[in-house]
């Protein structure tokens, strides 16, 4: 049996257990199984060819990285199967509601699971466990699409074509740590979404903290990151994008562009609307997806918090708080 048809029994077998971590034992085998291909002795070609994928990470392989194209900028985005679709966990941050309407299922995945169809979460899923339980060939695997696009963007330079610009988001549907590989191209660009609080930024990472409920352990992370000119990304249900854009003055979309070290802005608050998934109406129910009010809300919670009061006075980057 060929490997591709084992990876893919595997991961359709994780995918009946609807999110649920994988058992032990059957971590085990795959872990196993995995190791015994060897896969770090192979070709960037054979490796995608053996576990059956089309390639790892792909530029421009989404509509929101596509919009890049209007600033003059391509995306090298990985898609990897979101929290704990895998058997293991991508999103150790996640709340509740994040994880139930995820925009992993949004979009073409959306349109195949109406389908009864898995492909994508299949590929997905083979390239989270590259990730995860082998972490070296999934780093030769990024290296190879980087350096590959970035020579495609440097003989367009000296061809004199179209001039354009690389961008990388390694986290597209997951929150890791790829620090390693950020510091083996400082003259690149990366940036993320993020429910980190310890994640930091580098001279080439740009970091958007995103909402995930108003429980005072994440007001206070907010409150933080905010101090500090982050930007705080914001799922808001499409019927009330609009008024929330035209009544709060720190409030931006960020639907236009995926690019968000390009945003210049600070401390403001970003507003995404909501995707459609099978599971959006849970993700409202929950207190991740947030209407016109709860949007309000949110700002009052922040207002209220100990010490915020002071910095939006003394923080020149806090100031247009207290005109909301």
């Amino acid at each position: 049996m060929k490997t591709k048809t084992i990876l893919a029994w595997f991961a359709i077998n994780q995918i009946k257990r609807k999110g649920k971590k994988m058992p032990k034992k059957v971590l085990k085998r795959l872990k196993h199984f995995l190791k015994s291909l060897e896969l770090e002795k192979k070709s960037y070609t054979a490796i995608c060819r053996e576990i059956g994928i089309s390639y790892y990470c792909g530029v421009d392989s989404s509509t929101k990285l596509q919009k890049g194209a209007l600033l003059e900028y391509k995306t090298l985005g990985l898609y990897l199967a979101p929290a704990t679709l895998s058997g293991i966990n991508l999103c150790p941050f996640a709340c509740v509601g994040c994880i139930l309407a995820c925009l992993g299922g949004s979009g073409h995945n959306l349109i195949e699971k109406r389908s009864g169809k898995n492909l994508i979460d299949i590929s997905r899923i083979k390239k989270a466990w590259i990730a995860m339980l082998l972490p070296e060939v999934a780093e030769k695997l990024i290296c190879h699409e980087i350096e590959r696009e970035r020579l495609k963007r440097d003989m367009a330079i000296v061809s004199q074509r179209i001039r354009w610009n690389l961008a990388v988001r390694l986290n597209c549907t997951s929150d890791l740590d790829f620090s390693h590989i950020m510091r083996k191209y400082p003259d690149l660009q990366f940036y993320d979404y993020t429910k980190d609080q310890w994640r930091t930024k580098r001279p080439n990472y740009h970091i958007t903290y995103s909402y995930a409920t108003m429980s005072p352990a994440r007001i206070e992370w907010y409150r933080n990151k905010l101090a500090n000119g982050m930007n705080l990304a914001i799922p808001v249900i499409a019927g009330d994008v609009k008024r929330v854009l035209q009544d709060i003055p720190f409030a931006f979309s960020m639907d236009t562009t995926d690019l968000r070290f390009l945003d210049g802005r600070e401390a403001s608050f970003g507003i995404l609307k909501a995707k459609e998934t099978l599971h959006t109406l849970e993700g409202v129910e929950e207190g991740f997806i947030l209407d016109y009010e709860g949007v309000k809300e949110l700002i009052r919670v922040l207002k209220d918090c100990n010490g915020f009061k002071s910095q939006i006075k003394n923080n020149k980057k806090l100031k247009h708080f207290s005109n909301v």
